[in-house]
Parts: C-alpha cells; structure tokens; sequence
C-alpha cells in the first residue's frame, strides 16, 4: 500500500530541491541548478508513480467491494 509517510517524503524532496535550485540560480550557478532540477523532476515522476499505485488499488477494492476476496493480500 501507498505509504503517506513516503509521498510526504517525495513531496518534502522536490521543494527542497525547487528551492535550492533558484537560489543557484540566483547566484548564476547554473550547472548546479540544474543537478537540484533534475532530482525535483525524479520526485515528481516518483509522486506520479505513487499516484498512480494508490489508485489502482483503490479501484481494485473497489472492483472486488463486499464480496468474499481476501483484500489484505494486497496491502
């Protein structure tokens, strides 16, 4: 299961990197910038891919709804 511990992580990440990378920006130290913009965008496609795992499931729980399956299975 998605764990909202680890989304706040990825989203803790990717300002942080936002944020140094306009401050070197600021400072036209612009190679360095864009090291922090490159792992902002690894963050935002971990957040997608986070996105994307947790709705699955929601809409595989609800596909399977009130019936007899063993759900646990996939948390």
């Amino acid at each position: 299961m998605v764990n909202k511990l680890e989304i706040e992580k990825e989203k803790d990440c990717y300002l942080y990197c936002i944020d140094n990378a306009f401050a070197l920006v600021d400072r036209k130290e612009y190679a360095k910038a864009a090291c922090y913009y490159e792992n902002a965008a690894r963050s935002l496609r971990e957040l997608e891919k986070l996105k994307t795992s947790q709705e699955s499931i929601a809409e595989i729980l609800s596909i399977v709804g009130n019936s007899n399956v063993n759900v646990s299975i996939l948390l």
